[in-house]
């Protein structure tokens, strides 16, 4: 099923860098299931918690964080929670790795502002408000927002959208903090599961090492 773009300012470039910065396990539940991971609205950290219900409980959500390149500052933020590998792609091809999922994925760009472009307040009861406006302290994240609505009695935590894995990936990228376990372990995961998607360490801390 096509990847569902959002309209106007919140449509998200096709050829721009996505990131998203994880831990091992959760590449290792990517590369062997083949399905991304998208986790319940009402289970995330720093969303609007006035989200009404029946979004909060039907819209599962997938973030990724647009950006030229990788950033040691997403890197050391991330660090703090046990994430050491970065996924990166592009909107393109996230929809090339979709194409044959039978699940609807609507892709916006976030706003980081408390109105939209047309003046009037941002309606945070429906469902473009909640997930497609954000606050401007937290404008750093940039992020683009993958999101699927299930029905109510479908509930859970998260789910998976099937995916194909060398279509989505354009590399994996270990962080420069990782020590070389972690590379050996990233890089064995890619041959096993996925031998055609390059893995590489960062190369940021290149020169800065004694």
């Amino acid at each position: 099923m096509p990847l569902v773009l959002r309209d106007g300012w919140h449509r998200p470039s096709g050829d721009v860098p996505l990131w998203r910065y994880l831990d091992v396990t959760r590449l290792a539940l990517l590369l062997s299931d083949r399905e991304i991971y998208f986790s319940r609205f009402a289970f995330l950290e720093g969303l609007d918690a006035r989200a009404p219900a029946d979004v909060a409980d039907t819209t599962y959500v997938s973030n990724w964080h647009q950006a030229s390149t990788e950033a040691m500052a997403r890197w050391d933020a991330y660090a703090a929670r046990g994430a050491f590998v970065a996924l990166k792609t592009t909107l393109d091809r996230i929809q090339h790795a979709l194409k044959d999922s039978a699940t609807e994925v609507t892709a916006g760009k976030v706003a980081y502002r408390d109105f939209p472009l047309s003046g009037a307040p941002v309606d945070r009861t429906d469902l473009d408000g909640v997930l497609l406006y954000s606050r401007p302290a937290l404008a750093h994240e940039q992020e683009v927002r993958l999101y699927v609505t299930q029905p109510p009695k479908q509930k859970r935590a998260g789910l998976g959208i099937r995916v194909d894995v060398p279509e989505l990936l354009d590399e994996v990228i270990v962080s420069p903090r990782a020590g070389l376990a972690t590379l050996r372990a990233v890089r064995a995961l890619g041959t096993t599961y996925a031998s055609r998607v390059p893995v590489r360490p960062s190369t940021l801390l290149d020169g800065t090492r004694s």
